[in-house]
């Protein structure tokens, strides 16, 4: 299993770094072209559904995204605090929060 570790690692020396920015570039291309024929799909529609009209106005106003909807545009992965459970060696996040902190009254 280590010669096969040692193997890898001395062909990567040996691939051309444009091959790999080629290769990158077309996964790019390959995903914004799926992105484009959902996108299209959605505004190619004609339908009287309020959800899938709710979508067809966010494509209309906006490029592709995972989750069309307005709501999700005041949301940033990076305002999210992410923590790590070492027993069950896994991530969480902390849901629906309520400030428990009591004010002193004096």
């Amino acid at each position: 299993m280590a010669s096969i570790k040692k193997i890898k690692r001395c062909i990567k020396w040996f691939i051309p770094y444009g091959i790999v920015i080629h290769r990158e570039e077309k996964k790019d291309e390959r995903l914004s072209r799926k992105q484009n024929e959902i996108r299209n799909y959605f505004l190619s529609l004609n339908t009287n559904d309020p959800e899938i009209l709710e979508i067809i106005g966010y494509f209309k106003k906006y490029k592709f995204s995972v989750f069309p909807y307005e709501f999700s545009r005041k949301y940033h992965a990076s305002d999210i605090d992410v923590f790590f459970d070492k027993t069950a060696k896994m991530k969480y996040v902390l849901h629906n929060m309520i400030n428990t902190k009591k004010k002193n009254s004096v």
